[in-house]
């Protein structure tokens, strides 16, 4: 099992373990300027979506933790929340800035 985590700090932390509870920390992932206020998989697991208030997404390359595959700015607030798709070709994101975005997966360009 693969449980990810959000944290106070500038942090998105990976931990593994099995169905018995015994976690523990596989990788610690910094990048944000501030608190991580929401995490997501992709639903292939190649990549995790982590969102702050320092106003970016930043999506982590799975396969190559802790690479990032990129960092997203198009918000003007804190990024409260982030969503896959269900195919994984685009990620939504919502911000205090009263706006939903939805970015293309790959070349991580917002779909207008």
């Amino acid at each position: 099992a693969v449980v990810s985590t959000q944290s106070t700090g500038w942090t998105a932390v990976r931990y593994e373990g099995s169905a018995t509870e015994s976690y523990r920390c596989k990788h610690t992932l910094r990048g944000h300027g501030g608190d991580v206020l929401d995490v997501a998989w992709s639903p292939d697991d190649k990549y995790l979506a982590s969102t702050s208030i320092d106003n970016s997404i930043i999506v982590w390359d799975a396969g190559n933790f802790p690479e990032r595959a990129t960092t997203i700015r198009g918000h003007q607030g804190m990024v409260k929340g982030v969503v896959w798709d269900p195919i994984g070709k685009y990620l939504a994101s919502q911000s205090t800035d009263r706006t939903l975005r939805v970015w293309r997966v790959g070349d991580w360009v917002e779909e207008t």
